[in-house]
Parts: structure tokens; sequence; C-alpha cells
């Protein structure tokens, strides 16, 4: 009698677990201990690169952790001048995956580098740039803002079609 694949599947599978489920087990529990007690965190002089690669190691010991758990757990392993900085993204949105987080973090690490071998004059015009850049994105989905001239949603009143 021929056995279908899938329960030879289950077989094998539940002889794995029954002969190594001890060693998987304790592979997850050391690493949810090192995120718990809080091993796993960016010290001084490492590049967030360097802390993304840790975080990556420990977290493939936890495969059950929910992506918002992974992205809390990655930000507050963050120095604190990035943990300022990586709140939300450029849009002002939360991230949505701990990628988009390294990836927007390994980002800030640049600019606070650039910036700190910026002299003090070229610095004003980078942060006036920035500032201006910031209120463009803000600013630019006008969709459910409301007019204070007409009353109307979509536009602001200095863009009213409306003006007196």
């Amino acid at each position: 009698m021929r056995q279908h694949p899938e329960s030879s599947t289950k077989v094998i599978k539940d002889a794995f677990l029954e002969r190594f489920q001890s060693e998987v087990r304790n592979n997850a529990a050391k690493a949810r201990d090192a995120f718990f007690s809080r091993h796993i965190r960016m010290s001084m002089g490492m590049s967030v690169q360097v802390y993304a690669s840790l975080f990556r190691q420990q977290i493939v010991h936890i495969p059950e952790m929910h992506e918002n758990d992974r992205i809390r757990w990655f930000h507050s392993g963050l120095t604190p001048q990035l943990r300022t900085e990586c709140i939300v993204d450029m849009n002002g949105n939360d991230f949505t995956s701990v990628e988009a987080l390294i990836k927007f973090a390994v980002g800030q690490e640049r600019r606070n580098l650039v910036m700190e071998q910026t002299n003090p004059s070229e610095k004003r015009a980078l942060v006036s740039a920035d500032d201006n850049f910031a209120k463009k994105v803000r600013f630019s989905d006008n969709t459910d803002k409301k007019c204070y001239n007409c009353r109307k949603v979509g536009h602001l009143a200095k863009d009213c079609p409306n003006k007196d």
C-alpha cells in the first residue's frame, strides 16, 4: 500500500521534531531572552548596518514574532538620537516593515554623519533645505485639508479659487 506524500512528510516532520525539538526550542528561547534582556541593541560607534545584521541573526530564531513586534524591538535598540529620528517615515507614516525602518535608519545615520562633517554655514543651508522639503512633503497632499475661505475640502485658503 502506497502512502500519500503528505502523510509521509508529516511522519518525517513529527520524527524530526521529536528528536530535535529541544534544540529548536532552545534557539528560540535564547533569541527571545536576548531581546527581552536587551542585549541586542546598538552600542555607541556601531553602525546601523552592523546592528541590523545582529538583529536579523537573532530574529531568525523567532519566526512567530509579528512584524509590528520586530519593528518595535529594532526601534528600541537604536541609539537615542536615531530612535527619536526614526519614529515615522518621511511621509509621517508608521513603518510597515522592519526592513523599511532599517533602510530609513541607515539614511538618517548617513545624514547625521554628513551634518557632523559640515561647517556651520553649510549646515544652516542644509537644514533650511531639509525644512523646506519637509514642508512640501507634509502639505503636498491636500485631499483632506479644508479651506478656511470657502469651507470646501481639497485645498487650502492660500490656493482657494474663490478668493475675494
